[in-house]
């Protein structure tokens, strides 16, 4: 287990902590492009949003074609 992972994501769990309470406490109290900044800012280090791209893996493809043709 590598430290700085979980580092990581022990990052990502504050900032959606920090998500949660914001949302409740700050959001009267701030204009609305700043927290809409915030909120962004606070997403991305979260995690959320954040898109990832699936590779295609195509020796798995192969062999699920190879059992579907056996009857497996």
């Amino acid at each position: 287990m590598d430290l700085f992972d979980v580092l990581e994501s022990q990052r990502k769990i504050d900032a959606t902590n920090w998500l949660q309470q914001i949302s409740v406490n700050s959001a009267p109290n701030m204009q609305e492009e700043d927290f809409r900044k915030f909120i962004g800012d606070l997403r991305k280090e979260a995690g959320l949003g954040v898109v990832t791209k699936s590779k295609f893996d195509e020796a798995g493809f192969e062999a699920l074609k190879m059992q579907l043709k056996m009857g497996i």
